[in-house]
Order: C-alpha cells, then sequence, then structure tokens
C-alpha cells in the first residue's frame, strides 16, 4: 500500500512537475514558519538553566515615576537599589528576591601585563545565584557576607575562564575587571543569551562598584532590577497584593516630596515581561496572544489550499481518465 502512494506521488509530479513543486514547497515552507513562530516563543517562557524555575519568576525590570511638577509626564527605566529594597526586597511572600543591574555591561577583563577581552558584566546582589540556577563546574556563588562587605570577587562562565587562564578550574585566582583586582569565586557553564535576566560572561557584587550610586530622581530611579522567585505559582496573587500594598505604603512617603512610582501592574510574569518592551507602555497580554492564534490559523490554511488544490487536481485528472463528464 505504501508502494501504491508512492508511485501515485511519482506520477503527479511527472504530470504536472511545477504545480505539484510549488503546492510541496509551500506547504514545507508553511510548517517551516509554524515551527519556527512556536519557537520563538517557547524561548521566551520555557524553563532552562540558569531560569528553569521561570513558571515561579515575576519581574520588575522597569517602572515610572512622577513628580507634580511634572503634569502627566514621567521618567522611566530601571528602580535604584533603595526603591528595590523598600519595595520589594521587603516583601515576605516570595521565597526569594533578587536585585541586579538591569544589563550587562561590556567590560574589559584582562590578566596583569596581557591583552584585555571585553566581556559582559552583570552586577547582583548574593540573592540571584538562588532565584537562578547556574551550574557551577568550579568555586562557589558569593555568599551574604562577601557581598556586604563589598569584597571585589566575581563569578565567571567557563568561556571566560578559559580565555583567561587556560581552564575551566579558575577558583581562587585573580584578573583585572576594568583595570581593578578581582578574585573568581566560581566558574559556570555559559549562558545563552535568550536567558534575558540571568545573562551574563561575569557577575560580581554591585557592592564593589559605584553602581548603587548611580540615580536620578533623588535617588529613587537607577540601574536595577527585580527578579522574584515565588514558592509556588498560585502564590502570584498574593506577591502582587502585597507589593502593591508595599508600593503605596513607600508612595506615601515619597509624597512629601513630591514624587509618585507608578509599577504600572508589575510583577509581571514570565510571558508578560516576554513581550514587555518599554518602561511606560503596560504589554496587552491578551491582543499578544490573539495576534499569535492569528498568524498560527493564516499558516495552518496554507498547507490546507494546497493540499485542496492537489487532491482537486488528481480528482479532474482521474475523471478524464474514465472519461466522465
Amino acid at each position: 500500500m505504501i508502494k501504491q502512494y508512492f508511485k501515485q506521488a511519482l506520477a503527479q509530479l511527472r504530470q504536472h512537475p511545477l504545480i505539484s513543486v510549488i503546492s510541496i514547497a509551500g506547504t514545507a515552507l508553511s510548517i517551516f514558519l509554524i515551527m519556527l513562530v512556536v519557537m520563538l516563543q517557547q524561548v521566551k517562557v520555557a524553563p532552562f538553566s540558569p531560569e528553569s524555575n521561570r513558571d515561579r519568576f515575576l519581574h520588575v525590570h522597569y517602572m515610572s515615576i512622577n513628580h507634580k511638577d511634572w503634569g502627566d509626564g514621567t521618567s522611566n527605566g530601571p528602580m535604584s537599589v533603595r526603591t528595590a529594597r523598600e519595595v520589594y526586597k521587603s516583601l515576605k511572600t516570595p521565597e526569594a528576591v533578587t536585585i541586579y543591574c538591569s544589563m550587562p555591561i561590556s567590560t574589559p577583563v584582562s590578566l596583569p601585563a596581557m591583552p584585555a577581552i571585553g566581556a559582559d558584566v552583570r552586577e547582583t546582589d548574593d540573592t540571584f545565584f538562588k532565584v537562578f540556577d547556574f551550574r557551577f563546574v568550579s568555586g562557589k556563588p558569593y555568599d551574604e557576607a562577601t557581598f556586604n562587605a563589598g569584597t571585589p570577587v566575581a563569578v565567571i562562565t567557563e568561556s571566560i575562564s578559559r580565555a583567561l587562564f587556560g581552564s575551566t578550574e579558575s577558583a581562587g585566582k585573580e584578573f583585572l575587571l576594568n583595570h581593578a583586582p578581582y578574585r573568581v569565586a566560581g566558574v559556570v557553564k555559559d549562558v545563552s543569551t535568550l536567558a534575558d535576566a540571568s545573562y551574563g560572561q561575569v557577575w560580581i557584587p554591585f557592592t564593589s562598584t559605584d553602581l548603587p550610586n548611580d540615580t536620578w530622581s533623588d535617588q529613587h530611579m537607577g540601574m536595577m532590577s527585580v527578579t522574584i522567585l515565588a514558592r509556588n505559582h498560585d502564590d502570584f496573587g498574593e506577591i502582587r497584593a502585597e507589593a502593591k500594598r508595599r508600593m503605596s505604603e513607600y508612595n506615601s512617603i515619597l509624597a512629601d516630596q513630591g514624587y509618585t512610582l507608578i509599577d504600572r501592574n508589575r510583577p509581571y510574569d514570565q510571558e508578560t515581561q516576554s513581550i514587555s518592551f518599554a518602561a511606560n507602555l503596560e504589554p496587552d497580554l491578551k491582543s499578544a496572544r490573539r495576534e499569535r492564534a492569528i498568524i498560527f490559523v493564516i499558516l495552518l490554511l496554507v498547507p490546507a489550499i494546497n493540499l485542496s488544490s492537489m487532491t482537486q487536481s488528481r480528482l479532474r485528472q482521474r475523471v478524464a481518465e474514465i472519461g466522465v463528464r
């Protein structure tokens, strides 16, 4: 039976090669595009190390602030360490809350008297390595005492370790980061750039630099983002409610200065965060899902139309063969 199908398909190709090739190519392209759309969506929300707990993540990458003298105007971007600690680090419901630089910054790293190479450096707190599950191949992450002391230590990837020291066994060794000496605390597997919240090649305590002082709007806005690790997905509602209360309490303090922080319904879950692209715009998750559904339907219609055309062509041929009018 299968051989017969192949014979019929080959006969169809010989009789109508152009139409058959176009139909097959159109069907294959549609299937490819469907797979591509699915993959692009999956890499944004599917769990993988070091973001294996994406189903328990809530993110506050940005926020807005308004002053009574600005009218409806707002300043938008990451928050300061002070704001992150007052509003989100103080939450009691989550399992953990980490504060980290909103983006990795390309920085020269080297050994003394050796040429420097560029590395993507992200500044974090010690809780960062509890929220994100990095795979350590040597050493360990910096702890709370090291972070609080502002000790210049670093976690680096295997690639950076090999580039600097020629091996991945570099824990305890020293290197220069932007000409300042740092000691390697641990070495981790390389991280994909698709891991937006955790990606980096070198991670250091933000207490070891002047980053916390990079602020504006009277130290309420800065360079930091927050990721919250819930104990369970069912806790999202309670965490958001607690965050709203903390934001309201903090805004009552800021009122004396004329400021109001605006969260735009943050923190966002992983899916909502994946479509968020501006600090001053709240993403429309329902609209994004509807657009994806429309794209899927359109792409699914193409192979269906191709198959229908091929079936009708074969039917017309068969009718002509038996002489039916």
